[in-house]
């Protein structure tokens, strides 16, 4: 298995070129899974690329990441409240959020 991979962002009607910028380089993401944290991954470029496929794909938009941890438990994933204090709700729908800001990751 590869440590880099395309990391797709959803863009349906191109409403979510902004959110995919806001990583910078360097940059680590937590990606989850039904609240489940699967993947913590670096973003590895500056900018967003678009997927050259099927224009109607709503995923039609990737950064290049590195996998810096995989949960070794596929059928029971950490959940968020193991990286972060139980009452911190994060809505669905992929808006990336700076781990950095959020205290109790920080003190975890």
């Amino acid at each position: 298995m590869s440590n880099t991979f395309e990391l797709n962002w959803r863009n349906k009607n191109n409403q979510d070129e902004k959110n995919v910028n806001k990583p910078t380089e360097g940059e680590l993401i937590l990606l989850r899974q039904l609240g489940r944290v699967t993947h913590i991954v670096k973003i590895l470029d500056s900018q967003f690329s678009y997927v050259q496929t099927n224009a109607e794909n709503e995923f039609n938009i990737y950064r290049y990441v590195e996998v810096v941890w995989i949960t070794d438990n596929w059928d029971n994933p950490p959940s968020t409240d193991e990286f972060f204090e139980p009452k911190i709700h994060f809505p669905m729908g992929g808006t990336a959020y700076r781990l950095e800001r959020i205290k109790a990751f920080k003190q975890r």
